[in-house]
């Protein structure tokens, strides 16, 4: 298991843009701050149990075969997993520009403990197309 102090940093450089990682840090202190009112207990389980909801299992990589383009799911490590679930958490809030950046993760993570948020979707969808595609596992090389 990876300490909590990785997972902040981790966090923080994903969020870090154009080199202000200040900005990063103050966003994420906000969001633990959040957490902490909301739930009452420490945000750094609550971000853990967010990003196991969230943690594709598989990816799909693309193999041209006989002028084709297949799909093929491919089982993922355990630190990949983390790296997409932080970077389909934290990367779809950019583009929202209703609220404060803190305030749309703090919706998100909402979301993803209510079972009602689009990264849920996201790994759902894949995991579709992992399973539809898998009569193309015999062409991994």
């Amino acid at each position: 298991m990876i300490s909590s102090k990785f997972l902040v940093l981790k966090i923080i450089n994903n969020l870090t843009k154009n080199g202000k990682k200040f900005m990063a840090e103050r966003v994420m202190c906000n969001l633990l701050n959040l957490l902490q009112k909301k739930y009452n207990i420490n945000p750094i389980k609550i971000l853990w149990i967010v990003l196991k909801k969230i943690k594709p299992s598989v990816e799909m990589i693309n193999r041209r075969k006989s002028g084709k383009i297949y799909q093929i799911p491919k089982i993922i490590k355990p630190k990949r997993q983390l790296k997409i679930a932080i970077k389909w958490l934290f990367n779809n809030n950019y583009s929202q520009k209703k609220n404060t950046l803190e305030y749309n993760l703090f919706n998100e993570i909402n979301g993803i403990i209510n079972l009602k948020s689009e990264c849920l979707k996201k790994k759902e969808k894949l995991h579709r197309l992992a399973e539809s595609n898998r009569i193309y596992l015999h062409y991994r090389w």
